[in-house]
């Protein structure tokens, strides 16, 4: 059980849910019905937390975090219990079937109560990543990453922007549509650059310059975008009325893709549309705040480093986007 993720254990509890449908209700009374449509509304209402919940998170919901996975481990483990020993030798008593209610519904409530709070746990975290499996997967490559960029920033500023092959990205995620060929859903999202975030695996860094004059300090602060955010992107620009690329599109043209800022979309901003790909990552690198990043769950602090510097260095080197 403890190598049971978020995902698995509220499968299990929902497998339990729809045993109890089946077996208890022939042994409630006619007057309980209340009981029985409880014990039978349980496990849709689990999923449907579970659902909503990690479409609001992220795929990273389905891990969970440690607090998380333990409390969802626990309520599997007790409903099991429950449901074995109710299933035994007196499976066939009415009041061993009426002991078995309060249990159902505590689970049904704990499980819950703990989906909810992991989401708070998971949204509200920004300087850390949500468990030790996700840092050594994630965190790990950061260093390398960074170091690379800072070695490599003349040769990257030289390199041609974005390649335009135009390739599709297979449609993985379930909450976002696919764009559209007139009515036909295609099944499939159009990315600008295939070689930057036409992979569902590749992210992008953001490197900040937070500064403290008094004390003549800056903290460097990187964040991580998820591919997830470039998609959003493109569906806001649709959103807004403006095409998807086409076979024929090409840089310059009028009726390609573009980039819709969704963090500009919490405020409502109408000037929130980018054609140029390298106006919209200056926008996203420099006139968005920390607070902004918080709000999207697809944007991550992976790392900060405090250094001394002199005030003119901030004007100017600034903040930068890592490409």
């Amino acid at each position: 059980m403890a190598g049971l993720d978020s995902a698995s254990a509220v499968n299990g509890i929902v497998a339990c849910f729809g045993t109890t449908v089946v077996m208890f209700p022939r042994f409630f009374w006619a007057s309980e019905t209340q009981e029985m449509q409880d014990m039978a509304d349980a496990g849709p209402i689990v999923q449907q937390t579970y659902d909503r919940n990690h479409r609001s998170v992220g795929h990273y919901f389905a891990a969970g975090d440690d607090i998380g996975r333990g409390e969802l481990t626990s309520c599997l483990i007790t409903i099991q219990q429950a449901l074995i020993i109710s299933m035994g030798k007196y499976i066939s008593d009415k009041h061993r079937a009426q002991e078995f209610y309060p249990t159902c519904i505590k689970v049904r409530d704990d499980t819950i109560k703990a989906l909810n709070d992991q989401a708070k746990r998971m949204k509200a975290l920004s300087t850390s990543l949500v468990t030790t499996h996700h840092n050594q997967l994630i965190v790990a490559p950061v260093d390398s990453q960074i170091q690379a960029f800072e070695r490599n920033r003349e040769k990257e500023e030289e390199e041609e922007e974005s390649s335009y092959c135009l390739s599709t990205i297979e449609y993985r995620y379930g909450d976002i549509p696919p764009f559209t060929d007139g009515n036909r859903p295609t099944g499939a999202m159009y990315c600008m650059e295939c070689s930057r975030c036409c992979s569902p695996s590749h992210e992008k860094l953001i490197r900040l310059v937070v500064t403290d004059v008094s004390n003549r300090r800056c903290v460097i602060r990187y964040f991580r975008i998820s591919p997830m955010f470039f998609f959003q992107s493109h569906i806001s620009a649709q959103q807004r009325g403006h095409a998807r690329p086409n076979p024929s599109w090409h840089e310059g043209d009028d009726s390609g893709v573009r980039y819709g800022c969704v963090l500009c979309d919490i405020d409502h901003a109408r000037d929130s549309v980018w054609k140029s790909n390298s106006d919209y990552w200056n926008h996203i690198g420099n006139d968005h705040s920390p607070e902004d990043y918080a709000q999207n769950s697809h944007i991550v602090e992976v790392k900060a480093e405090e250094q001394g510097c002199d005030v003119r260095w901030f004007y100017d080197k600034g903040s930068r986007l890592l490409r």
